[in-house]
């Protein structure tokens, strides 16, 4: 099934009496970052270098989603995509709230968003939160080629359990092919889907992949799930468990969302 982006929240983070956030620092204009980003990777590669993308850095401009809904709530991840607080995330880890915050890697503060803008085909949203001190990340152009290493940045549910609330939590894995589909919880919309192989759980949802250059490639949805094989009568008999095999939006679904959303 789909990462669902909706676990329990531990008890560590304080719903009441959200703490005040810090102000705004300044950091290189993000065309700058990109040329930075984009030379260093190259350098790699030509000295022959393992390309691996600042997993830290990133991680600064990776949030967790907290969702009120009714009298619960659920979480997922986000990433910024402008420098003057614009963040993306998938639709279904927003829908239905009353109220969005959003938190920060390594901090148990939340600043409230706003949900400006939502795609339910392509399973985006766009939040906005005024004041958040993060940089934009980039977003790519270029697809890896197959078997290429990819990453993933989130907050899986799982390691909420086991004690890792504030840090998010890195995976790596391949890229594998891209597909033409639609979201089984839509199916209203053929958009462009990327296979990889960074494990990605219920948490994860909205978080973003990326390539070795550190340039988010996709909107990390779906994980591996389940098949049932089932006889002419329809009666079960099998059931095998997807392993290594997880789903995120394109890179041009994430492009021309925020172009149709003025960003």
């Amino acid at each position: 099934g789909r990462v669902n982006g909706l676990p329990q929240v531990p008890h560590s983070l304080d719903h009441a009496r959200p703490r005040p956030y810090q102000p705004q620092v300044k950091r290189e204009p993000a065309m700058l970052r990109y040329i930075l980003a984009v030379l260093a990777c190259g350098l790699a590669l030509v000295q022959g270098a393992e390309a691996r993308p600042d997993i830290e850095e990133l991680s600064r401009s990776t949030v967790r989603v907290v969702s009120y809904i009714g009298d619960g709530l659920g979480t997922g991840t986000g990433f910024v995509v402008s420098d003057d607080g614009h963040i993306i995330t998938n639709n279904h880890v927003v829908e239905g709230a009353s109220s969005v915050t959003v938190v920060l890697s390594n901090s148990a503060v939340e600043m409230p968003a706003v949900v400006v803008a939502t795609s339910a085909g392509q399973d985006l949203a766009l939040l906005k939160v005024q004041g958040l001190p993060a940089a934009a990340l980039t977003v790519s152009t270029i697809l890896p080629r197959p078997g290429d290493d990819v990453w993933a940045i989130g907050f899986p549910a799982i390691a909420d359990r086991l004690g890792g609330f504030i840090a998010p939590t890195p995976t790596k894995g391949v890229f594998a092919k891209v597909h033409a589909g639609m979201w089984d919880w839509t199916g209203s919309e053929i958009i462009q889907i990327i296979q990889h192989s960074a494990a990605i759980n219920p948490g994860n949802s909205g978080g973003p992949l990326f390539d070795d250059c550190g340039r988010v490639i996709g909107v990390n949805t779906q994980g591996s799930g389940s098949e049932i094989a089932r006889d002419e009568q329809g009666d079960v008999i099998d059931v095998m468990a997807g392993q290594q095999v997880f789903f995120s939006s394109h890179f041009q679904e994430t492009l021309t969302f925020l172009a149709r959303s003025g960003v």
